[in-house]
């Protein structure tokens, strides 16, 4: 492993051996050769050790730990990193050759850069649809989550400091608390190149969920999130616009399971008295698509 890497890539991994090969072998590929690969086992039941010993680069670390969740599992993996930089890459997902190189280029064009984030794409199978950061990224996420793990790059002295949630209950939210933390203080520099793509597939934890489930996580989110005074002053700015995100989030994924549709309206409806534009937004339209 090289001793000063620019780039640490860290994989928290549970139970996705069979789309963990092709996550690390995009990273293989990658045209800039300065990075480390931590991949962190969040106690997986599967074959994960197996398939990380079938490669030989020395850059790469594996880590095994006790379940503890994905926030906890990328905490691991931030505080045994070497980079300058840290990034996140979702086991089930891909960086394009030219990633990190183009990360590198970009960086480096900047002045004291501490949070920079790289478009992507969303892969569906046959349906692709581009996700264009612009630099009013900072306030959009306000609106909701549009990042993703795999196009942000943290300052080492940042992504220590400002760690993940490791509240379990808040699991598939703890990244956008994290951005809207970090949104909340610093300015996001932003590259419109598409350099990395997100594998949609039915085994999406996301996906997978109840109603009560979404709520407790929610409860949690928000719990976080207004314990936390800069962040909250933050939110502030677009309250209602920030809370019918969240229902109209929470509205979607009710609906994606194709039961309770009579919740998924009333948290449809809940979204659209709090911020009437949503009305207009492709969250709502998909909403309506999947609930009849």
């Amino acid at each position: 492993m090289t001793n000063s890497p620019f780039f640490s890539i860290i994989i928290p991994s549970w139970n996705r051996a069979a789309f963990l090969k092709t996550a690390v072998n995009s990273v293989l590929a990658q045209t800039f050769s300065e990075w480390e690969l931590i991949i962190v086992d969040d106690g997986s039941t599967d074959n994960t050790g197996e398939v990380v010993k079938t490669f030989t680069d020395q850059r790469i670390q594996y880590i095994r730990q006790e379940n503890r969740e994905r926030g906890a599992a990328r905490n691991t993996g931030a505080k045994s990193a070497k980079g300058k930089y840290i990034t996140f890459l979702d086991s089930d997902d891909i960086l394009f050759p030219e990633h990190l190189q183009k990360a590198n280029d970009y960086i480096a064009k900047q002045k004291d850069c501490k949070v920079f984030c790289s478009s992507y794409r969303i892969d569906r199978g046959d349906d692709k649809l581009n996700i264009i950061h612009h630099q009013t990224i900072n306030h959009d996420l306000l609106g909701g989550n549009s990042l993703s793990c795999r196009g942000v790059f943290l300052e080492i002295s940042v992504a220590t400091q400002y760690l993940f949630s490791e509240v379990r209950e808040m699991s598939g939210l703890e990244d956008w608390e994290l951005w809207l933390r970090l949104a909340a203080r610093f300015p996001f520099a932003v590259d419109k190149e598409i350099t990395s793509s997100l594998v949609q597939h039915d085994n999406r934890s996301v996906i997978n969920t109840t109603p009560e489930a979404l709520e407790r996580k929610f409860n949690a989110f928000w719990k976080a999130l207004e314990g936390d005074a800069t962040t909250f002053s933050f939110i502030s700015k677009a309250k209602n616009k920030f809370y019918a995100s969240c229902y109209t989030y929470i509205a979607l994924h009710i609906a994606l399971t194709h039961k309770n549709q009579l919740s998924a309206l009333n948290w449809m409806m809940k979204g659209w008295m709090k911020h009437p534009q949503i009305i207009f937004s492709r969250r709502s339209a998909a909403i309506l698509k999947n609930m009849f």
